[in-house]
């Protein structure tokens, strides 16, 4: 199964590996393409659960 999620990812900042948080003044890091940081559980949701079934 896979859910999928709808996720606030609000004022974003470029991030790296080494941060255990997010700087002040932002809600999410970012590595300026396609991955994207929250650190709170607060902003995602699960918005749907996808079940797979074989043939």
């Amino acid at each position: 199964c896979m859910f999928l999620a709808r996720v606030l990812i609000g004022k974003t900042t470029i991030g790296n590996s080494s941060m255990k948080t997010r700087p002040l003044g932002f809600d999410s890091t970012t590595d300026g393409n396609h991955i994207f940081v929250t650190y709170h559980d607060a902003q995602a949701y699960a918005e749907y659960l996808i079940t797979y079934k074989s043939k």
